[in-house]
């Protein structure tokens, strides 16, 4: 605080030594302030400042105190400074409390959408119990939704391997149909075939014929396994295509390449005979030599067997059509109304669909000569390996 005296003639009179700025007492008369009273002036450096005024009446004296606005306020400044640091710090306390409190509260919920997440088409069917992790909590409502939880997930792994197994059942019950349609006119013109070789006295031949008959029948109408080695497949087409080279000689000629004899993938059975036998039914119509060339390659992801016949019956359009009517067929629709008269290329594509599903492999080529069939899939090197994809145990 600062303390100004002046006389009855407004001379600063103490301190003497420091006159002060724009005289003090020139800010009383311009403020109108009687003795007694106080108000607040711009100093020096524009600083606000209190100015209280009084007079001594006995000498006409006049008294100027003079203090800065911030000294007279620090106090309050100080106490609010205080108080918002206070609030802050209690502010972030019950913040640290309340995140303590949450996080114990929410703890068992984040464990139950953690095992909710894990919960999935693999983990239901391949766990022998139910492995759900616990809430660990004491809240009984918790506890109780966990245990909810813990009976939906144990009705909902017995409900999915119960669906998928009739799923897996009614598959191969549709794979066993497919594959049991045996054409009655081979049949009806092989015996043909084998009476007028009779008639010829071509017993050599009649009796390789009927053992190319008989191996290709047995196959055809055992139910066994739904899935063969291809080389197996191969062999039984090969009969088939032996009992057309007796029926047409000269006439016909077919060749069968395996790129490499050391793999064996088992594949669908009865998937390469219904191509062959449709060469015969619609390609075959013009003047011989026919020829069939079937190219087999084999890798450790997949499996393709091209069939090549030099009937060029089918063009561009014809091949665009039946694979666009096939693509767009409803699966078990199809399945229900398959008939003798309709199986071949259908019945192919509905097994390599129902078995492989996105990864089966139909398609047709074509050039001006010859149409080529290309069939394929996924690598199953064991029949065990094949089961376990598409079985539930």
């Amino acid at each position: 605080m600062h303390v100004y005296i002046y006389n009855e003639n407004n001379e600063q009179i103490y301190p003497s030594s420091n006159v002060s700025y724009n005289s003090y007492m020139y800010c009383v008369e311009h403020s109108n302030i009687s003795s007694g009273e106080s108000t607040f002036i711009k100093g020096e450096n524009n600083e606000q400042e209190f100015l209280t005024y009084s007079k001594i009446e006995n000498y006409n004296w006049k008294v100027v105190t003079v203090q800065p606005k911030s000294i007279i306020y620090k106090p309050i400044y100080d106490y609010r400074k205080a108080m918002i640091i206070f609030a802050v710090f209690s502010v972030f306390l019950v913040l640290l409390v309340c995140l303590a409190l949450s996080n114990h509260l929410t703890k068992p919920l984040v464990k139950l959408k953690n095992a909710s997440m894990k919960i999935t088409i693999d983990r239901i069917l391949s766990e022998d119990k139910v492995t759900l992790t616990s809430t660990d909590s004491h809240i009984l409502e918790l506890h109780e939704l966990a245990e909810s939880m813990r009976r939906m997930y144990q009705k909902l792994r017995d409900s999915s391997q119960e669906v998928m197994l009739a799923h897996t059942e009614e598959t191969l019950a549709k794979l066993q149909a497919t594959q049991s349609f045996v054409n009655p006119h081979f049949l009806y013109n092989s015996l043909t075939n084998i009476s007028v070789m009779a008639d010829e006295e071509m017993n050599e031949e009649i009796v390789n014929y009927c053992q190319a008959l008989c191996s290709y029948f047995r196959y055809i109408t055992s139910n066994k396994d739904m899935m063969v080695p291809i080389q197996e497949e191969l062999f039984n087409t090969s009969q088939y295509l032996e009992c057309m080279k007796f029926r047409f000689g000269q006439d016909f000629s077919y060749s069968v390449n395996i790129h490499d004899q050391d793999n064996n993938p088992f594949i669908p059975k009865l998937i390469v005979q219904p191509i062959v036998e449709n060469a015969f039914k619609y390609a075959f119509t013009g003047k011989p030599p026919w020829e069939i060339t079937i190219h087999v390659s084999t890798g450790d992801e997949s499996w393709q067997i091209s069939i090549t016949d030099n009937g060029g019956k089918l063009d561009e359009k014809k091949c665009e059509e039946i694979l666009r009517g096939f693509r767009s067929a409803n699966l078990r629709t199809e399945l229900k109304n398959l008939s003798i008269d309709g199986l071949g290329l259908k019945s192919v594509y509905l097994r390599l669909l129902l078995i492989y599903g996105d990864a089966a492999v139909f398609e047709i080529n074509h050039n001006e000569h010859t149409t080529t069939f290309i069939l394929g899939g996924p690598t199953y090197n064991t029949l065990e390996e094949y089961k376990l994809e598409h079985t539930i145990l």
